[in-house]
């Protein structure tokens, strides 16, 4: 191994649907399909393993060719589908075919969960990936395995991180070191029926920027419309994280485990209240339609079949809720916005998505870590990114790709696709929009959006919150 190097108010956007849909395809199936139960990040659209069959050519169709006898080859796990699986592809497909002697092949492990696992199992039997794609809550399990070279020791001198958005870099970055590459990242965003806004005498370029006024127009368009409720979105935790980042509060003690490790999660705070108080009226008057528990497509359905005029969620999923208000009965233009914030202040919200890890002991000699570092520098390029935000709707994680994709007018004809930047640009980087150090998988996500469950079912708010703060806590501290 060489020697390492530690460093230490917009309106809403329209969007043309034939252009956008053109653009965009299915890339956005990413946060609205399922998840393997991680509440706190927006789901992977993944449907069947994309292992290589031999020849080059993955599940997901895409040829990313064939290595040569005397090549590094660099074995690359990621989470997603056969449609981003296809995005990814191509990037890789055009790396190998640009590379000299260095070959990546690629593999779907499924979903977040499965491939944590899967890459746990192969480092535990000696045969892990040279890369390998985890969710964020995953990084404290990472980490603690101890079975990773931090990223930035791996560039060293190559990188320069200012090269890259800080909000993104800033959100992965754990006691002033970067251990992963951030890869495919997002924010939450809302997305409306620019057409029912119309309908209801309402101006689609001035969506609703907080709580209030989201109330304010759901009840607008139940009774100016056909639609049963106002808004609709799945039960998951990533809007709760986001909501209490932009209200500048933790979701856990010590910082959201920064700090030393949570052993409560922080429900009777105001912002907490605030937060499920209004959520509970809202389904209470029928302003807000319950969808489903974890990531899922109905409350996209919901937006496309007119029953609702507002859906939240990811900025990767613009491309399928352009695809879904194509594909209505009754066609009508998207609009996206940024999230809503529960008062008046706008302090900051949170990212998600996954990063680039890379184990240890994959990294056998010189030569790998040089093949490593070619591929990382080169898939975090300027011109990589632009094309990975047009093909995914993924944040384009070197600065220079925004202004390229400016100039090649895509934003122009794409005008929904800055919803998510708006989001980052208004957003204050902080203690509070940074990654949860927490474990949000299984019994802590699951209680989180069983509490939301059973105030839809009517049990009291405050019992509820001291209970689920109760039982959280516990579970925290198993």
């Amino acid at each position: 191994m060489t020697s390492r190097n530690p460093l230490r108010d917009r309106p809403g956007t329209s969007v043309s649907r034939r252009r956008f849909v053109e653009a965009a395809g299915a890339a956005g199936i990413a946060g609205l399909a399922g998840c393997t139960g991680n509440s706190d990040q927006p789901a992977e659209a993944s449907s069947g393993n994309g292992n290589g069959n031999g020849n080059g050519e993955n599940e997901s169709g895409v040829d990313v060719g064939e290595a040569d006898e005397d090549d590094i080859v660099l074995e690359f796990w990621h989470i997603f589908g056969s449609e981003l699986g296809s995005h990814l592809d191509h990037l890789v497909a055009e790396y190998n075919d640009r590379a000299d002697g260095i070959h990546v092949e690629t593999t779907s492990q499924g979903g977040y969960g499965e491939n944590f696992e899967a890459t746990m199992s192969a480092i535990n039997a000696g045969n892990a990936p040279h890369i390998s794609l985890f969710a964020s809550g995953d990084t404290s399990a990472a980490l603690d395995a101890d079975a990773f070279i931090p990223v930035e020791d791996l560039l060293g001198d190559n990188v320069n991180w200012s090269d890259y958005m800080e909000v993104v870099v800033d959100y992965f970055a754990v006691d002033g070191t970067w251990h992963s590459m951030p890869i495919n990242n997002s924010t939450a965003i809302m997305s409306y029926n620019r057409d029912m806004f119309e309908e209801a005498g309402l101006d689609p370029d001035e969506p609703p920027e907080t709580m209030a006024e989201v109330r304010q127009v759901s009840e607008t368009l139940v009774e100016e419309t056909q639609a049963e409720e106002g808004c609709a979105w799945a039960n998951v935790t990533w809007f709760i994280n986001q909501w209490s980042a932009i209200d500048q509060e933790f979701v856990f003690n010590n910082a959201n485990g920064r700090e030393g490790d949570s052993t409560e999660i922080l429900l009777e705070t105001e912002t907490a209240r605030r937060i499920y108080s209004w959520w509970k009226e809202m389904y209470d008057d029928e302003l807000y339609m319950a969808t489903q528990q974890g990531w899922g497509d109905a409350s996209g359905a919901a937006l496309q079949s007119g029953r609702v005029g507002i859906n939240l969620g990811s900025t990767a999923g613009l491309g399928r809720n352009a695809e879904l208000a194509e594909e209505a009965s009754e066609p009508f233009e998207l609009g996206a916005a940024p999230l809503f914030s529960p008062h008046d202040d706008f302090h900051g919200g949170q990212i998600g998505g996954g990063s680039l890890w890379v184990p240890e002991q994959a990294v056998e000699s010189p030569d790998q870590e040089e093949a490593l570092i070619d591929f990382f520098l080169w898939i975090t390029g300027p011109e990589p990114q632009a094309e990975w935000h047009k093909r995914t709707g993924y944040f384009p994680l070197h600065r220079e790709s925004r202004d390229m994709l400016e100039s090649d007018g895509f934003f122009e004809e794409n005008p929904a696709w800055t919803a998510g930047f708006d989001q980052l640009e208004k957003s204050e980087s902080s203690e509070y929009t940074r990654m949860h150090m927490v474990a949000t998988t299984g019994e802590v996500g699951d209680e989180r959006m069983d509490l939301w469950t059973a105030l839809r079912q009517g049990e009291d708010l405050d019992e509820m919150l001291s209970e689920y703060k109760q039982r959280i806590g516990d579970a925290l501290q198993r």
